[in-house]
């Protein structure tokens, strides 16, 4: 009884997706945001590289030139920090809006609510495969050796798209009841970051602040990324304590989906 009754009520969390009509409606519609994303653009896809490579250098110079961060390869450990969190912060923030931006498809067409959400997080998650190549290539070029390790980069990268897909669903419905939230969440998610040891190493945090490194979901996988694209061994504690924060996330937003989805519904 426990586990039909669970799949029961997973099923109209995110199986509906993956039936043929909707994988059919996912694709127009993710093609219709890369479109969007980049029409006029005279760049276009480019943008991709250039993005991360931007940032990546502008962190650079000041944490390691002005306040002289010594991390060996510190060119790798930005990218390989940097450009998950480009496709984790950018697909929180624009999934919180999906609800609101697609209302009149949502009132008018019988589409799961948890489409949209989804469809901005896997429209990022393809910038953030074609971004991939730029850290191992850095890697190569400043002697790095890959070796199985790479074998955990899809768990990561599945660890990471639950995250983010799962937070924002639960955003999306709350932005429907509060809208402060658009305001509030590019805030938040910065002040995440600077929490987040994606600049610096979680060694290099003081002592009596270590504990609070596994309290942030993200502590312990930004970790891992790091240690696969500087060719080191990854520490098990930290991949376990990932997928228990995805759980966690995959949880709330189950309890989001079938309590207050549809009630949201109702607001738009």
């Amino acid at each position: 009884m426990l586990v039909p009754g669970f799949l029961n009520l997973i099923r109209p969390f995110n199986f509906d997706l993956f039936c043929a009509g909707k994988k059919f409606l996912i694709f127009n519609l993710v093609s219709r945001d890369l479109k969007i994303k980049y029409r006029r653009s005279f760049l276009g896809f480019f943008w991709t590289v250039l993005h991360p490579l931007i940032l990546c250098g502008i962190y650079y110079f000041i944490f390691h030139e002005i306040l002289q961060v010594k991390i060996p390869n510190y060119v790798i450990f930005i990218l390989s920090g940097v450009i998950p969190w480009t496709f984790f912060s950018t697909s929180v923030i624009e999934g919180t809006e999906t609800l609101i931006g697609n209302s009149s498809l949502l009132t008018k067409v019988p589409i799961p609510p948890q489409t949209f959400p989804f469809v901005a997080c896997l429209t990022n998650f393809i910038t953030f495969l074609l971004a991939m190549p730029i850290v191992f290539s850095f890697g190569l070029i400043l002697g790095v050796s890959y070796g199985f390790q790479l074998l955990y980069l899809p768990v990561l990268a599945v660890i990471l798209f639950s995250m983010a897909y799962t937070l924002a669903l639960i955003l999306s419905v709350a932005y429907v009841h509060l809208r402060d939230l658009k305001h509030a969440i590019g805030l938040l998610m910065q002040i995440w970051f600077y929490a987040t040891p994606i600049l610096y190493k979680p060694e290099m945090i003081p002592q009596k602040f270590q504990g609070f490194l596994y309290l942030n979901p993200l502590g312990g996988l930004f970790a891992c990324f790091h240690r696969l694209f500087l060719g080191e061994n990854l520490v098990l504690r930290d991949i376990l304590i990932s997928i228990a924060w995805a759980a966690i996330f995959y949880l709330l937003a189950i309890a989001v989906q079938v309590k207050k989805a549809k009630r949201a519904l109702e607001y738009l």
